[in-house]
């Protein structure tokens, strides 16, 4: 933990894989006496562990029951070449079934597809349909669509709001209520002789629908003529952050922060469907040339895409593992892994202050941050590496990921973008300013892939587990026309191209086109 260097009796190791473990197996995991103490002495060895190699009963009633299970433990490790005299401290556990951290989402996505099987539950309200200053969008749209609920207290933003079970413990709907909605329509969707093409975006940390109108998303779909729509990521929007400061104060009320996560991927998938139903019909239209009281749809509800950027790239990772109907996403300086990005973020710095004031111990703050990934396991981030192949229901056909990174990302880690690349299989697209640990380049064009933007900050990162100074790369690699033209060409023919210079994306030298 290198924010304890100087007090090494309260710093944590932290073990770290490279990839997400495989569910449903039993992992080893040793600590050799060639590893040193600091001035370079030996290790000190555990009591407990003591009595276990030397074969000393205790009165310690926990550890002689785990006793039997280091026979196995020593084995195990003898055959890889790890003798027990080696051992500094040796435990082994088990990851989850995968079917786990699926369970909630996936009871509560039946229950509210179900609801809206016949489309007669898919109904929104328009609140404002406004011309924008931008001449290049002709409408923004905001408003309500009816969901399926998942929560208590009807859904309220209030701290005892918690996911909704029935007598067994299981998921249950609890009617429906209404969640905000955004979307624009650019100048071009109107003018264009055909549809155009709907986009749903994924909104950034603890932000709102109303990033669907903002600078990077109308470059994209003023530039490849898409109409955008988006809702809240509920669990994790503006209006949750009341109830992530109590649990950061308090862990005991995590069922107010981590659960309700559920019901916002439950928004992205009714909206979706809304998007290509009712407001395809009725909303995104526009009167015919020939008669002014008869509309014309302006989108084609068959080609649907994703575009997240931050937060929206995390989380919508997850949406598009339970969407059945969007084929291709672009995951934009996203991540899985909380657990080991949070701290490699300059926006943990601000919440870090809540935590720490409850919970003053940083060996607590190392122990609950691991607990922590257990409940978004639950959500769960971290169990999309069926994308390509399929996605968590079995009617979540395989996705096509563009998964774009920044160097030196001061807000999403690289190192917890690598993990993503590598748990997914994606390959990393060349030419590329380097190849990460276990991606291996491969030449375009690709269905799906990792492609690296460099502004040469890759310096500034640090070795630990803190954030790189202060910069821009986080934002300004979604204004870059190359970026852009990656995307669209993605969207258009299904192909991840390099629209950069032979070295690959040296953003810092000119190589990633002009910026918006």
């Amino acid at each position: 933990d290198a924010r304890t260097i100087a007090t090494p009796g309260k710093q944590a190791l932290l073990i770290r894989s490279s990839t997400r473990l495989k569910f449903g197996n039993r992992y080893i995991v040793a600590i050799k006496k060639s590893l040193k103490a600091k001035d370079g002495s030996e290790l000190a060895i555990p009591e407990g562990f003591a009595a276990i190699l030397n074969n000393e009963t205790t009165t310690h009633p926990l550890l002689e029951q785990m006793r039997p299970r280091f026979d196995g433990i020593f084995a195990m490790l003898a055959q890889v070449g790890v003798d027990r005299d080696e051992l500094v401290v040796a435990w082994d556990f088990m990851t989850m079934a995968k079917d786990e951290p699926r369970r909630d989402l996936l009871e509560a996505r039946r229950q509210a597809l179900a609801a809206v099987a016949d489309g007669s539950a898919l109904a929104y309200t328009v609140l404002s349909d406004v011309a924008d200053d931008n001449p290049a969008i002709a409408r923004r749209i905001e408003g309500t669509f009816t969901v399926p609920l998942f929560l208590t207290e009807d859904g309220r933003f209030t701290p005892g709001t918690v996911l909704h079970r029935d007598g067994d413990g299981v998921v249950k709907m609890a009617g429906f209520y209404q969640a905000p909605f955004v979307a624009v329509v650019p100048q071009c969707a109107v003018d264009s002789a055909t549809p155009v093409p709907l986009m749903m975006y994924g909104h950034g940390l603890l932000g709102s629908a109303s990033q669907v109108a903002s600078g990077g998303v109308l470059a994209l779909i003023t530039r490849e003529c898409m109409v955008a729509y988006g809702t809240d990521f509920r669990g994790f929007s503006t209006r949750d952050i009341s109830n992530l400061a109590l649990t950061l104060n308090n862990f005991n009320k995590q069922d107010r922060f981590f659960p309700p996560q559920i019901q916002g991927v439950i928004d992205h998938i009714i909206l979706t469907q809304t998007a290509q139903g009712p407001m395809a019909d009725e909303l995104f239209v526009a009167p015919t040339e020939t008669n002014p009281n008869v509309f014309r749809s302006l989108v084609d509800p068959n080609k649907i895409f994703y575009y997240g950027i931050s937060q929206g790239a995390i989380m919508g990772a997850t949406v598009m593992s339970y969407e059945p109907t969007i084929e291709r996403a672009v995951l934009q300086v996203g991540a899985i892994n909380y657990s080991l990005f949070l701290e490699r973020s300059r926006d943990w710095l601000r919440y870090q202050s809540i935590m720490v004031s409850a919970y003053p111990d940083p060996l607590d703050v190392s122990l609950l941050l691991g607990l922590m990934q257990e409940l978004w396991d639950m959500d769960p981030v971290n169990s999309v590496d069926d994308l390509l192949s399929g996605g968590a229901a079995d009617d979540v056909g395989a996705k096509q990921i563009l998964l774009q990174m920044a160097v030196a990302d001061d807000e999403v880690a690289n190192l917890a973008t690598e993990y993503q690349a590598r748990t997914m299989g994606l390959s990393t697209l060349l030419p590329s300013v380097y190849e990460p640990y276990e991606v291996s380049g491969a030449q375009g064009p690709l269905s799906s892939g990792l492609v690296i933007y460099d502004y040469d900050l890759g310096e500034t990162i640090p070795p630990g587990n803190e954030a790189p100074p202060d910069n821009d790369v986080h934002t300004r690699v979604r204004r870059q026309a190359a970026t852009i033209n990656q995307i669209g060409t993605f969207f258009d023919t299904g192909t991840i191209e390099q629209f950069c210079g032979a070295q690959g994306c040296k953003c810092a030298v000119g190589d990633c086109g002009e910026s918006y």
